[in-house]
C-alpha cells in the first residue's frame, strides 16, 4: 500500500487596528493559484484565530481570503508548505490618511479614435479601514465614452462628467483602474489631491504629447513594446497636456494589454478574481452567516437574502453543469481512433 501525505498549510488571523481582538470564529476562502489566477476551492473555519488546511491538489501556490464584518482580507500568496497570515481590520478611518504613491496614465489609438487609460495606486496611512466616503473627484473629458472601471461598481460613481471613486480601502496600498475612449485629439487636464509621489505617462510612439508641466523621457518599453515616456516637470503643479496627431502605430491596443498586466500585477493576485460573480455570491453569502450570527439582521431579513442567494448559485452552478454536460455530449459524439 502506497500512503499520500498531504501537507497542509498554518492560517493565522491577527487584527492590525486592536492586536489581540479577533473573533473566535471567522470564516475563510481557500484559493488555488496557478497561471490563470486564483480560483476558489474550499471553505473553511478559523479558529482562535487559527486554522490548518490541507494545500490544494494541483495548485502552485495558496491564497487565503478571510471575511470579517462587511469586509474581505487577504494574504499573500502562500508556497505550498508556507503559513499564510491574514490581517484584519476594523472600519472607521478618515479619508485624511490617503495619500497617492504613483500615477500611471497611458494614451494610445484605437482607429481614428484615442484611448485613455489611468491606474492610481493609493496609501491609506493609518490603521483603520476608509470606506463610504469619496476620497477623490476626477473630472473626465467632455465627449468621452466607453468607460470601463477595472474594479466593483460599488467602488466608483460617475456623474456630470465627473468620476466619484470611493473604493473600500484598507490600511496598505490599493490600486484602481479605468479607461475611456475620446474621438480625435484632445486636451487631459489632471490635478490630483493629495499630490501624487510619481507620475508616468505613456503614449505611443508618433503620438504628440505637449504641455507646459511636461518633460519628454525618450523611449522605453513595456511588455516588449515601445513606447514613449513623459513625466510632469513639478508634481506639484496641475497637468495640462495637449494629445493628438502623428501616425497611427498598427498594433493598437497592445499598450492597453501592457498596462493591464502591469496592473494586475501590481494589485495583486485576487484584483479581478475576485470579483467574478460566482465568487461575489458566495462572499455575500459568507457575510451574511457572519452578520446573522452576531445578530446584526433579523431573521426576515436573513432568509429573504439567503434564499435570493442560494438561487443564484444553483443558476451559477446550473448554467455551468450544462456546459459541461454540452462538452461531454461533444466529446461522446466523437469517434475512436482504429
Amino acid at each position: 500500500m502506497i500512503l499520500t501525505l498531504i501537507a497542509a498549510i498554518t492560517v493565522t488571523v491577527e487584527n492590525g487596528t486592536e492586536p489581540g481582538r479577533v473573533p473566535d470564529t471567522l470564516k475563510a476562502i481557500i484559493y488555488s493559484i496557478g497561471p490563470e489566477g486564483g480560483v476558489p476551492v474550499e471553505t473553511t473555519l478559523v479558529t482562535g484565530g487559527k486554522a490548518q488546511i490541507a494545500e490544494p491538489q494541483g495548485a502552485q501556490a495558496v491564497g487565503v481570503e478571510v471575511i470579517y464584518g462587511r469586509s474581505s482580507f487577504f494574504s499573500e500568496p502562500i508556497s505550498l508548505g508556507g503559513e499564510a497570515t491574514v490581517f484584519i481590520y476594523e472600519g472607521g478611518g478618515s479619508p485624511d490618511q490617503v495619500g497617492v504613491k504613483q500615477v500611471n496614465v497611458a494614451f494610445t489609438t484605437r482607429g481614428d479614435t484615442l484611448v485613455v487609460v489611468e491606474a492610481l495606486h493609493v496609501e491609506n496611512r493609518g490603521n483603520r479601514i476608509i470606506e463610504g466616503t469619496d476620497i477623490m473627484a476626477l473630472p473626465l473629458p467632455k465627449g468621452y465614452s466607453d468607460f470601463f472601471y477595472m474594479g466593483p461598481p460599488e467602488d466608483y460613481l460617475v456623474a456630470k462628467d465627473t468620476l466619484y471613486l470611493r473604493p473600500q480601502l484598507p490600511p496598505g496600498i490599493s490600486s484602481m483602474a479605468f479607461s475611456y475612449v475620446i474621438s480625435g485629439s484632445f486636451t487631459y487636464e489632471r490635478d490630483i489631491t493629495p499630490k501624487p509621489e510619481q507620475v508616468n505617462i505613456y503614449a505611443e510612439p508618433g503620438l504628440k504629447l505637449s504641455g507646459k508641466n511636461l518633460v519628454s523621457l525618450g523611449e522605453t518599453t513595456i511588455g516588449g513594446m515601445p513606447v514613449a515616456s513623459y513625466a510632469p516637470k513639478d508634481l506639484s503643479q496641475a497637468m495640462k497636456i495637449r494629445v493628438g496627431g502623428g501616425k497611427q502605430p498598427p498594433w493598437l491596443l497592445a499598450l492597453i494589454v501592457a498596462i493591464g498586466a502591469i496592473i494586475v500585477v501590481a494589485v495583486a493576485w485576487f484584483f479581478i478574481q475576485r470579483y467574478t460573480k460566482r465568487q461575489r455570491v458566495l462572499a455575500d453569502l459568507g457575510t451574511l452567516e457572519f452578520l446573522h450570527d452576531r445578530g446584526e439582521v433579523t431573521e426576515e431579513e436573513y432568509r429573504e437574502q439567503r434564499s435570493a442567494l442560494v438561487e443564484e448559485i444553483d443558476r451559477i452552478l446550473s448554467k455551468k453543469e450544462a456546459e459541461e454536460e454540452k462538452e461531454e455530449e461533444g466529446t461522446d459524439g466523437e469517434e475512436e481512433p482504429s
